[in-house]
């Protein structure tokens, strides 16, 4: 067993890499959201400053309102996503291809995420 292996054996995270989405593992008091765009930009945002989520199945789509920001993540399957969100489970949240959405099976999965400042 090589050191590396041991070193990283508790940042691998399974479900990471295949929904794209990394929960909070134990209970804390600041936690923040941290948003991954196709092209690699990072967005993180506190909890403690959402306001409102909206699901819309018909859409695919979760609209989160921050105090300062609009998020809007579009995808596949996104209801127990927004459950974890409205629990703030959700650490890290990854936009994927669309072309992947086959491979995912019944985890959710997110496409789009836009972040407009409000």
């Amino acid at each position: 067993m090589s050191l590396k292996f041991e070193f990283n054996k508790g940042a691998e995270n399974p479900e990471a890499s295949q929904s794209g989405i990394v929960s909070h593992e134990v209970e804390g008091h600041v936690r923040t959201l941290c948003l991954v765009m196709p092209q690699g930009a990072r967005t993180f945002l506190n909890y403690a400053y959402l306001i409102a989520g909206e699901y819309a199945p018909e859409k695919s789509s979760i609209t989160l309102t921050f105090s300062a920001h609009s998020v809007t993540l579009k995808g596949h399957r996104l209801e127990s996503l927004f459950n974890d969100l409205a629990a703030h489970r959700p650490k890290e949240i990854t936009a994927t291809e669309e072309r992947y959405a086959a491979t995912m099976g019944t985890t959710p999965h997110v496409t789009e995420i836009t972040v407009k400042a409000l």
